[in-house]
């Protein structure tokens, strides 16, 4: 066990060593197919907003994480939100959970990507959970929102009608969003683009070939509102600088 942790320590070094001295943060949403996977990237700490998907990009996401603290948001119990964890939990120094789902597991699966994985003893101020559905139902109304750097708005797949209680709390000038559900049509509604008046970039994770994401009419609202919009199936990891 000893000479597989040093082994797994010289390998990570090995890889990592052009970014060990980087200093500007930055997010990143990795090109993982169907799914979401977004990384908060510092000089010591990764913080990952969900960690699901069909696939990962492993060896980029290793090259800029793999030595530092890694800790774990997520939004919900979906599959495609969550079922990567484990995997990466191989792959890395250090890895711990930081806030679990929003709402209740609805099968033993899920909850066993998890059921391994420590959970983090020290906080983190680098995001706001904006709101957190208090529904125990396995749902995507169940999705927890987070406002990360105070810049990016990551809101899970949370639903139109939950937009309408969580938006008008935000106080944040949101420069960047995560379309919610990949950019389907039961989130990002009018009204929350609305309470972004700052925003000036939305992304999507997704692969349009399997449900469509970004739907067509939520892509048609975002043009009508003269909001640049890019996604991972086009672009692969997509990669914003927050400049400090």
């Amino acid at each position: 066990m000893y000479l597989t942790k040093l082994f797994l320590f010289f390998s990570i070094m090995l890889n990592c060593i052009p970014t060990l001295n980087e200093q500007v943060k930055k997010l990143i949403l990795w090109d993982v197919g169907q799914g979401q996977w977004a990384t908060l990237i510092s000089s010591d700490y990764c913080h990952h907003f969900d960690m699901g998907g069909e696939k990962a990009p492993w060896e980029k996401i290793i090259q800029y994480c793999g030595l530092k603290k890694n800790i774990v948001s997520f939004s919900h119990w979906d599959i495609d939100h969550i079922n990567l964890t484990k995997k990466f939990s191989y792959k890395v120094y250090s890895l711990c959970i930081l806030d679990l789902p929003g709402g209740q597991f609805h099968h033993w699966r899920n909850k066993k990507f998890l059921s391994r994985v420590p959970r983090c003893t020290e906080a983190s101020n680098n995001y706001k959970e904006v709101l957190f559905s208090k529904s125990t139902l396995s749902t995507n109304a169940s999705s927890k929102v987070y406002s990360v750097e105070q810049q990016i708005l990551i809101p899970g797949d949370s639903t139109k009608k939950d937009e309408t209680r969580w938006a008008k709390k935000l106080k944040q000038k949101i420069y960047y969003l995560v379309l919610g559900h990949h950019g389907s049509l039961t989130s990002t509604s009018t009204l929350l683009l609305k309470s972004l008046p700052h925003l000036k970039q939305s992304l999507a994770s997704n692969r349009k070939s399997r449900y469509g994401h970004p739907h067509k009419i939520v892509e048609q609202r975002l043009s009508k509102m003269g909001i640049p919009h890019i996604n991972t199936q086009e672009w692969g990891n997509i990669i914003i600088n927050l400049g400090y």
